[in-house]
């Protein structure tokens, strides 16, 4: 018992850190690779994580950062989310002048403190203490200290030294302290090429980064947690909101989820599901009852965040979701499965990170994850259907680029399992664009177009019709800016959501299309369906490069050249082929004056080495030289 209490008193005290009164903090002692290409340099990240217990962890942070241009002023992250099981303290700021000199003092007193409620957020009990401080000049330096105590033990504050781009790193370190030995997992991730020491403690760990150069960000980048340093830590077991629980097994730990946040939450009023047993009577197949149901909530709810106590995990009861008509992902999930399983239908509530970047939970390393619910449905000889809940216009089955393609926690009663969620593959992401366009004497152009597209290019594409008219002309005008003067005149949306198609009609003008070389005219004979695929130029390029997302792209015109005009040379068909990608496209001259222009594009996904960029820029830029192809129209004699 007394070294049990001497230990923690050491802890406590090792990790408590006053403001140093010798520290060299001027500007002019930073090495000047750091400075390079910097918007600002952490002089000093020192997290101390002290393990008091499987139900409570102390943190302390002493944190300094240099700063050298506005975009660089968020790198101080002055900002601290706290909670009724996050307590802080101790927190204190000081500014320095580019000699080192204090400018400004500041503590907890002078910090503004506001809800954490995010955009479309009902209520939430999570708050936010931050400097608002504005710098008179650059650049300066900023020193901040606090201490944190938490009582939810299923989170662990992990090490990243570096954290962003245009950011140098000159000493990072993070120290866990286990004094009692509480089980623990721990992973390193992405420590090759990287400056960085590990060094065993009688008590723990701690890793150090030194001097670590910032890089500017490339195109095409894997995100930063696919290629960054990073150390992810975990209690084997954890308290949440005063449940406890595992993260021994994705299976165990989807099994507390389903038993301490999940189970019980899914009684619905009897008059609800009377109301939904009438919607789909008569309707033998499970998939087709789904859809209908599936519509009932789009119809009925709307998405509105609600987080409060454990509500970042726990969703909302289905009675009070069919109540007040609203939930969060969480909530709108929960309160779909529990009007499926009215019916008889099985379906599993899944836990997954949402973004355009596709990131997968890891296999061999469970723990609390992920920032989005969504809810699966098996489907016995067949592909799984996946519900996105919080969409009031998202089609039945369809998830878009916000969920597709990644390694999920399925939460199911028997426990947890990682799924993938539906894959698009590179040939389904169509886009095809046909229109008539007409050319008159004068040059000026008339068309009238269709766009169907399916896949994740569908996903781009299907809210148009939400937008007022406003949004949709200054959409098109910037979709075909290569068109000086254009003019929308007419449009029109068709959605087929059974099959997932959206098609578009436009009618189009512009005066003055063509260019002029005396007496002929130039035609660009592209002008409505160009790639925007254009790679920035890197001397030393330093990372891999990816293409999250194939997709295919195939165009067709009918042209009617102006009236006593004709085409001086027709050029020959152009043809490039890629590991990227394939590209061809053609013009042909029809019996009776139409011009009809073909073209395929086809961009392949997957991540390549950074040696091969080059040959990627390249078949890009034959790509876009292509599309602005020209021909010479000569009047007749």
């Amino acid at each position: 018992m007394i070294r049990h209490v001497l230990s923690l008193v050491f802890v406590f005290f090792s990790t408590y850190v006053t403001f140093s009164q010798d520290v060299d903090y001027r500007v002019s002692t930073i090495p000047a690779d750091l400075v390079k290409g910097a918007n600002a340099v952490v002089r000093l990240d020192q997290s101390e994580i002290n393990i008091i217990s499987s139900k409570k962890i102390h943190y302390s942070f002493h944190r300094v950062v240099t700063v050298f241009t506005k975009e660089g002023d968020d790198a101080i992250q002055a900002v601290m989310g706290y909670n009724p099981s996050i307590k802080l303290s101790k927190i204190q700021v000081r500014v320095y002048d580019q000699a080192g000199e204090v400018i400004k003092k500041f503590k907890e007193r002078d910090f503004k403190d506001q809800s954490a409620v995010s955009d479309g957020s009902l209520y939430e009990d999570s708050r936010l203490k931050y400097l608002d401080y504005t710098p008179s000049r650059y650049p300066y330096t900023i020193e901040l200290q606090y201490e944190m105590e938490t009582s939810n033990t299923a989170f662990m504050i992990g090490w990243q030294p570096v954290e962003g781009h245009r950011l140098s790193t000159e000493k990072s370190i993070w120290t866990l302290h286990n004094p009692e030995n509480i089980p623990i997992s721990l992973k390193e991730i992405n420590f090759e090429g990287y400056p960085i020491t590990k060094e065993e403690l009688t008590t723990g760990i701690r890793y150090t980064a030194e001097n670590i150069v910032a890089e500017n960000h490339e195109m095409f980048s894997p995100a930063s947690f696919e290629i960054h340093p990073r150390v992810w830590v975990r209690l084997q077991e954890f308290r949440l909101a005063g449940k406890e629980g595992s993260f021994s097994s994705w299976e165990d730990l989807g099994k507390w989820i389903y038993d301490e946040l999940i189970a019980g939450r899914g009684e619905l009023p009897t008059a609800t599901v009377a109301e939904v047993s009438a919607l789909v009577a008569g309707i033998d197949d499970p998939v087709e009852k789904a859809k209908k149901i599936y519509t009932y909530v789009q119809e009925n709810t709307r998405y509105i965040s609600v987080q409060l106590g454990i509500g970042g995990w726990q969703p909302i009861s289905a009675a009070e979701v069919d109540k007040v008509k609203y939930g969060d992902c969480k909530g709108l999930t929960n309160y779909t499965m529990a009007l499926l399983k009215s019916q008889g239908i099985q379906a599993n509530y899944a836990v997954l990170y949402a973004g355009s970047y596709k990131r997968d939970f890891p296999k061999d390393f469970p723990g609390m994850m992920g920032n989005h619910a969504i809810l699966n449905i098996p489907v016995e000889n067949g592909d799984d259907i996946w519900l996105e809940c919080t969409s009031q216009v998202t089609p039945f089955g369809f998830l878009g680029d916000f969920t597709d393609d990644r390694d999920v926690l399925l939460i199911t009663p028997e426990g947890g399992r990682i799924a993938h969620t539906t894959s698009y593959p590179d040939e389904s992401n169509t886009q095809e664009t046909t229109a008539t366009i007409a050319i008159d004497e004068e040059g000026a152009l008339q068309a009238s177009v269709q766009i169907e597209t399916k896949g994740w290019q569908y996903d781009n594409r299907f809210q148009l019709a939400s937008k007022s008219e406003k949004e949709i002309d200054q959409y098109y005008k910037r979709y075909w800016g290569n068109i000086n003067g254009l003019e929308i005149s007419e449009v029109t949306f068709q959605n087929d959501q059974d099959n997932i198609i959206h098609t578009e009609e436009i009618t189009v003008s512009a005066p003055n299309y063509t260019g002029r070389a005396g007496a002929d005219y130039i035609l660009a004979v592209n002008p409505l369906d160009r790639s925007r695929l254009l790679p920035d130029r890197y001397r030393n390029r330093k990372r891999p490069f990816e293409v999250q997302r194939g997709y295919v792209d195939q165009t067709r015109f009918e042209i009617q050249l102006p009236e006593g005009y004709m085409i001086n040379k027709l050029p020959e068909a152009i043809s490039h082929t890629t590991k990227y990608g394939t590209y061809s496209s053609s013009l042909q001259l029809q019996e009776n004056g139409t011009l009809v222009y073909e073209r395929s594009l086809r961009i392949r996904s997957g991540r390549f080495p950074k040696e091969e960029y080059k040959a990627f820029r390249t078949f890009c830029r034959n790509v876009a030289k292509a599309d602005n192809q020209k021909i010479i129209l000569t009047k007749k004699q």
